[in-house]
């Protein structure tokens, strides 16, 4: 019987070997588009072709391509937090000897993941309430811009300000977010400010 960090172990190797093909496969797509099957002569070239849904393949390998890698960054700081040791000196068991007192008891304290996070740094993958979503430039740049915003204190921001700060030709914000999944963060992860005409910030329950 295998032990848990065994488990968790052998788990981030499936992940990793995962995530190698995955970036494999993305970087033929990209680079050739799909091959042809099947192979009619070894001493042929492989063809390829760049099927109707092109975009929507190369959307699925980016986005899993992110959750592995979260996976994997997550994993492995739970697998760090088991196997560094604790500080004898700082232990429940000592506490309770030098005041005589009986030791509390201890609870495994749960990895929390957040509300809403960018899985790249120009936020065109992103992570809210435990789904991926693969966004346009533009969409990204402005979730970047109010997540800014967010952090500095200031979070309500004019529709106006934040389409010339991310130099979009748009004359409303929610153009941004009318294709594919996208359309799904706008009234979630994107609100209006209650009685204030254009004006938005992220949903109020993320965290600066």
């Amino acid at each position: 019987m295998l032990l848990p960090d065994q488990l968790l172990t052998d788990q981030i190797s499936q992940w990793e070997a995962e995530l190698e093909k995955e970036r494999e496969s993305l970087a033929e797509l990209t680079t050739y588009g799909v091959p042809v099957a099947p192979i009619v002569s070894l001493d042929r070239p492989r063809e390829y072709f760049r099927p109707d849904d092109y975009d929507a393949r190369i959307e699925r390998h980016e986005i899993r391509i992110a959750e592995l890698e979260t996976n994997i960054r997550d994993a492995k700081i739970r697998l760090k937090e088991k196997i560094s040791p604790p500080n004898p000196a700082e232990s429940p068991q000592n506490e309770s000897k030098e005041s005589g007192s009986k030791p509390r008891p201890t609870t495994a304290k749960a990895v929390e993941q957040p509300l809403f996070r960018p899985l790249t740094d120009d936020y065109r993958i992103i992570e809210y309430k435990g789904e991926h979503y693969k966004l346009g430039r533009k969409a990204a740049h402005a979730i970047k811009v109010l997540h800014e915003a967010l952090k500095s204190g200031r979070p309500e921001m004019h529709q106006r300000v934040i389409l010339s700060r991310i130099e979009s030709k748009s004359e409303f914000l929610f153009e941004l977010f009318k294709r594919g999944r996208a359309k799904r963060l706008w009234n979630t992860l994107i609100v209006r400010v209650e009685g204030e005409l254009g004006v938005y910030r992220l949903d109020p329950e993320v965290e600066s």
